[in-house]
């Protein structure tokens, strides 16, 4: 398994997966671009990435992807058929407990959009900048 993450303004990053040494990642050739290679691993596996930036500023991260979509099979059909009675309760942003993990999911109905970012005083209102509070 490759983890691959952008951050810009990052030094260094580590991931982090319970119960074992921290990793560090590689800075790839692209500015802000770095990865790991997960050798032992073959299947989406819970981590966070340390996102360690200049000044000393340490930050501590959940990344999404090893989350089970909370915008499930079932909403997708009754969303299809213009049954869904409670589609508010899945689209938009929802502060909740997944997996045991307490963060806040999003999701948008956007078919054509080429992509989507949510910004806030979380990422410095940057689009491009993913995750850089200490919660999710």
């Amino acid at each position: 398994m490759i983890i691959r993450s952008y951050r810009p303004d990052a030094q260094k990053i580590f991931v982090m997966i319970d119960g074992e040494a921290p990793r560090e990642m590689v800075m790839r050739p692209e500015p802000g671009l770095f990865e790991i290679l997960i050798a032992d691993r073959r299947q989406i596996f819970p981590y966070q990435l340390r996102v360690h930036y200049p000044g000393g500023l340490v930050a501590t991260n959940h990344e999404p992807y090893p989350f089970a979509p909370t915008l499930g099979a079932l909403d997708l059909h009754l969303w299809a058929e213009q049954k869904h009675e409670r589609i508010w309760d899945k689209l938009g942003a929802h502060v909740r407990e997944h997996e045991g993990v307490l963060g806040t999911s999003f999701a948008v109905w956007a078919p054509n959009a080429d992509g989507v970012s949510v910004v806030g005083d979380f990422n410095s209102w940057d689009g491009a900048a993913r995750h850089d509070a200490d919660a999710r």
